[in-house]
Order: C-alpha cells, then structure tokens, then sequence
C-alpha cells in the first residue's frame, strides 16, 4: 500500500512538473563578450590570432613600450634627484620647530623653514604621482587574459600604430572560454514571471546541463531577449537551434 502511495505521489509530482514547466526555443551563442582596448597609443608588437584558446594570465597582444619604459625610467631619477632636497628642508624644519620653541628663532624664519619642506616634499610627492602614471602606461603594454577566453576577432595586426584618437579604439573581442549563452526571444507579453539569476535547466542536442538567467532584455518591437548562462563550452554549438531553456 506504501509503496502504491509512493508511485502516486511521484506521477502526480512528475505530471505537476511537466505541465507547469515551460519550454523556450533557444539558439547557443558566446557568453561574456568583451571588447577590450588600451588606454595608450603606439605599435602593436604582436596579438594573437582570432580563434585562440587563452590561458588567465596569457599575453593576448602587446604593445612595444621603449617610449613608455624611457618615461618611467625619467620620472625614477627626477624623483631620485628631489630625494635629498627633502631631506635637507625636514631637517631644517625640525631644527627650526626646536628653535622656535625655545624662542631663540622668529616667527618669520619658522614659517620659511616651513614653507621651504612643503615646497620640496610637495615637489617630491609630485614625481611620486609621475612614477605612478608612468607604471599604469607601461602596465597596459601587454593585454594579459583576466580569465580563460577565446579570441573571438583581432581588430588590429603586429606592426599597426593604435591610438586612443580612433572611433572606435578596439583591440581584440573576446569570449569566455568556460560557459555559453542560450538565448531565446520571446514576444510580450509573457505567460510567466522571469527574473535573473533563476536556475533553470538547457537542453541541447537531447543532453540537459544546469543553467541560470544571466538577463532579461526588453527590446523594441514587443519582444525580450532571455539570456541564460550555461557552464559548458563547446565551440561547435555556436547557432545550434536545437536549444531549449525549461523554466520551471
């Protein structure tokens, strides 16, 4: 009898599921789509062909940096240089701050004890900030992956001059290299309430893989754009149809 009221329930539960549950039409496509750029000019020393698999960390494009290198290596010696004028001018101040308090200075040469370290500390700090600029500039030499990618198009060749006056200064697009889109269009309105980051379930070519609601875009002509991320990657899927999204 027990064991008749267990396959009841498990039917009822199943045949609760299967009407309940919603089937979306769904085309695969690329997730995490990125278009990067640099915030420097110069000539490309080398960039990786489109197609590429990349490794986190990997060098996808490199830029030569002798001139950003040179700047930086300016910036270190003037700052060097400045080293010991701040030196001198906090002594100065110090011996004057003892003076002062024991009266035997005026106020007159206080302050210009004082005005003397602020000039020189503030000439200093200056250079700091240069040295600062000039490492960001030569950090951005190489385009390193903050993740695995695919380099979905290389927008420039080795030896080509970049620069940040272009109309539109891409270097590479990219894609994830760990997960993939189902995306499915719908008209409005919709029969269900969606949110991001429900869990819902893919299919594709009859096998089912976990997935989430990445976004939900509400396009013109009273339709909306379901995208929902999948952890699989498989290059040959890309515009496969056979794709559905069951939302339950």
């Amino acid at each position: 009898m027990k064991f008749y009221q267990f396959i009841v329930l498990m039917f009822i539960s199943m045949f609760h599921y299967s009407v309940s549950a919603v089937e979306l039409d769904a085309v695969i496509g690329w997730a995490d789509v990125r278009q990067i750029g640099v915030p420097i000019s110069g000539q490309i020393k080398n960039v990786m062909p489109a197609g590429s698999y990349v490794k986190p960390g990997e060098t996808m494009l490199s830029i030569k940096c002798g001139v950003y290198n040179a700047e930086l290596k300016q910036q270190q010696a003037i700052a060097k240089g400045l080293t010991p004028a701040v030196e001198t001018a906090l002594k100065d101040k110090e011996l004057a701050d003892e003076l002062f308090e024991r009266t035997v200075l005026s106020e007159v040469e206080h302050r210009n004890a004082e005005l003397l370290y602020i000039k020189a500390k503030s000439e200093y700090d200056s250079s700091l900030a240069r040295i600062t600029q000039a490492k960001i500039k030569a950090a951005y030499c190489e385009v390193k992956a903050d993740r695995s990618q695919i380099i979905l198009k290389t927008h420039i060749s080795a030896d080509e001059i970049y620069t940040l006056e272009s109309s539109k200064p891409v270097l590479l697009t990219v894609a994830s290299r760990n997960s993939m889109l189902a995306m499915s269009k719908q008209m409005l309105p919709l029969n269900k309430v969606y949110r991001s980051g429900q869990f819902v379930k893919v299919t594709v070519d009859g096998k089912e893989y976990e997935g989430k609601i990445q976004s939900i875009v509400f396009q013109t002509g009273n339709s909306v754009l379901i995208n929902t991320v999948i952890d699989i990657f498989d290059s040959r899927l890309i515009g496969n149809k056979t794709a559905k999204i069951i939302i339950q």
